[in-house]
């Protein structure tokens, strides 16, 4: 499995996220947001055992669960009162990734599901 991370939370313990190393930097902190809406999603449930990995196939949009946390993870990392001014200050979604420290990729999305494209 390629895991990109993953939130291991059990009962009478501190949550662990764990990130892949390997990965570009700006991954790693996508992936980290995605796994702290895991946390906040499952927190009310600390009495039991829960592993959330965020692996290749959680960007593919098939699961409502981590398209979810994909949209929470974008908003974290770009904000929507940021995005918008930096596209009516007539930035590129080259300049906004910079900005951002995420990939082109990421903003385009961001974009589109802003409907700011």
């Amino acid at each position: 499995m390629d895991v990109s991370g993953k939130i291991a939370m059990s009962a009478g313990s501190t949550p662990t996220i764990s990130i892949n190393k390997r990965d570009p930097d700006n991954h790693q902190r996508f992936t980290c947001a995605h796994e702290i809406w895991h946390y906040m999603r499952n927190a009310p449930h600390r009495d039991r055992d829960f592993t959330d990995y965020r692996a290749t196939l959680a960007g593919i949009g098939i699961d409502e669960e981590e398209i979810y946390a994909n949209q929470f993870a974008a908003a974290i990392i770009m904000p929507a009162l940021e995005v918008a001014r930096l596209v009516n200050a007539g930035c590129d979604t080259h300049q906004m990734a910079q900005w951002f420290r995420t990939s082109e990729g990421a903003v385009t999305l961001r974009l589109k599901n802003l409907r700011l494209l």
